[in-house]
This record gives C-alpha cells, structure tokens and sequence, in this order.
C-alpha cells in the first residue's frame, strides 16, 4: 500500500510539472517595461507582468504603452494605468517626444490634369550626394468627384522618416459620399470622421466604424485613448476595440 502511494504521488507531482512546463512555455515575452516583463500567454491570450520572477499582475487582457506609463485592461476588461513603478494612476501625463531632424524628407501632392488627378510623390533624401525622386503613385479618373483631398484637407502633404503620415485621400462624390482610397482603392461611406488621421471612424447607415480596423457594426463608437476605443454593439453589449480590431467585452464582477 505504501508503494503505491508513493507511486500516486510521484505520477501528481509530474503531472503538476508537465502542466507548469506547458504553461512557460505558452508564455512569450511581449515587451520590456522598465524593469518589468510583460508576457502573453499564446493560448489564453492574457497578459501578465513581472518583476523578476514575482508575478505583480496576472490573467490581464490588454497591456500597452499610454506616453510612459501603461494601459491595462483587468480580467474583466475595465481600464487602468500603471506608472513607472507598477503603481496605479488616475491618468498618464503627457510626455513631449523629440525626433532626429537627420531623415529623409516626404512631399505628396494632388496634380490636377484634364480628365485624372495624379498622385505625385517627392523623396528629398537625406544625403545630398542621393539624388531627389519624383514618381506618379497614383492616377485617379474625374469622373464624379466633386473634391479630393488629403487628411489635412490640403491637396498635399508634407512628413519626414520620423513620423509616418498616412497618404490616404478623401474623395467627395455627386452622391453625397464621402470616399477614403489608399492602396488605389476606393470605398465609400455615408460619413467620415478624419480627426485622428491614424484611424478614421467611418459611418454607414446608423452603423460606425474604424476604416481598415474594424467592420461597420457598431451603433456608438469612441474615439482612440491611446490604444482602445470604447464601443457598443445594436444588442447592448458593450467593450473596447484596438488598433488590431480585437474586441474586449465588458464583463460583470
């Protein structure tokens, strides 16, 4: 009796290590903070982060960067902020951010023809012994566009290597429709909303949007802090988005 308890006993403990193997290995380093790792499980899909070997917060949904601090979604997806220290603040301050003026140089411009608009790109390198390049990215027929524009309602735009600005146009029609095209692809929506320039809530019929983010489903639809959008769907339920389209429930305690 006595040899097969122990044999009972050994078969849970190696039981208890396989489970504790497998679950390491579903864990993957996703990013440094400070002195903090944060994994993610690739089976739950759950954050957790630790200091050291100590695990601070676990069974998290969402962790990303909010200016130097961390936006957090808990386990019943409710947003919070970390600071520095792992500690829990109210909001994250904001930070100024200084770029290299080192980079190449960007100009994209509209060019009226008689029957198209062309998409005229500029790259201004940085080394002066590299040639400027001018090339036609696009060409667009004028046929039912009323007006077409850029992001910042200009008919070009400017940006260097430091910080990317999208190249999307805004293309209004005789129908009353308001086109986003990028790629050379054009598709229409009864509204867009292009205040952040990074993603374009869209709307069609009573339904909204994040162009190229998410499906036209949503009956209200926030705006982007930092990394999640809040939401809710025409059956009430209610959550947040990301930049990827992934949604998060809001759940009860």
């Amino acid at each position: 009796m006595k040899t097969k308890f122990i044999v009972k006993r050994f078969v849970y403990l190696a039981l208890i290590l396989v489970a504790l193997m497998k679950s390491y290995a579903q864990d993957k380093l996703d990013f440094v903070f400070q002195d903090f790792e944060v994994f993610k499980n690739q089976k739950t899909n759950t954050f957790k982060i630790l200091d050291g070997e100590k695990i601070v917060y676990n069974k998290l949904k969402f962790v990303g960067y909010a200016e130097n601090d961390l936006q957090v979604l808990d386990h019943n997806n409710k947003i919070f902020y970390l600071d520095y220290q792992l500690k829990i603040i109210s909001f994250p301050e904001k930070v100024e951010t200084l770029y290299c003026g080192t980079v190449d140089d960007f100009i994209v411009e509209i060019v009226d023809r008689d029957t198209h608009y062309l998409i005229e790109k500029t790259i201004n390198p940085i080394t002066s012994n590299q040639p400027t390049i001018t090339k036609i990215i696009d060409s667009i027929p004028k046929n039912d566009i009323n007006n077409i524009y850029f992001l910042n309602q200009k008919r070009n735009i400017q940006y260097d290597a430091n910080l990317f600005f999208p190249e999307t146009l805004i293309i209004k029609n005789s129908k009353d429709k308001t086109g986003i095209r990028s790629n050379r692809i054009t598709q229409y929506f009864d509204e867009v909303n292009f205040k952040n320039a990074y993603a374009l809530k869209v709307r069609k019929s009573k339904f909204y949007g994040y162009y190229g983010i998410t499906k036209v489903k949503y009956v209200t639809l926030g705006e982007f802090v930092f990394n999640l959008a809040n939401f809710e769907l025409e059956n009430g339920k209610k959550g947040y988005i990301d930049f990827q389209g992934n949604e998060y429930y809001l759940t009860s305690m």
